[in-house]
């Protein structure tokens, strides 16, 4: 049986140990993720500037959507500020960055 762990604090191994035995983490909005929300919300907005991209799909097709995300995505993966917050966020949480290789795709734990 899985458990669900909020806002724990534990080690990397510890993280990590319970991650494969396919627990899950969840963390509330803290100092170190919002700024992360702010970019993405302020990328999204831009990309889909003039329209509201909460109603998009009322406006732009689903190819025509999917030519936006096609250039959001790495932009948003590779911004400077985007890789700035994510050690941010590790560090929050009780992580090393220095053992951790992230991206914004996925965060997966290196084997030490």
């Amino acid at each position: 049986m899985s458990n669900i762990y909020l806002d724990t604090l534990c080690s990397d191994q510890d993280r990590r140990n319970a991650l494969y035995h396919g627990d899950i983490f969840v963390y509330s909005p803290s100092a170190a993720t919002k700024p992360l929300c702010g970019l993405a919300e302020q990328l999204i907005n831009e990309a889909f500037a003039p329209h509201d991209p909460r109603t998009i799909d009322s406006v732009l097709s689903m190819e025509e959507c999917a030519v936006i995300l096609a250039k959001l995505k790495p932009a948003f993966i590779h911004h400077p500020q985007c890789k700035r917050l994510l050690p941010e966020i590790i560090c929050s949480i009780g992580g090393d960055p220095n053992v951790i290789y992230f991206d914004v795709a996925r965060c997966v734990l290196q084997h030490t």
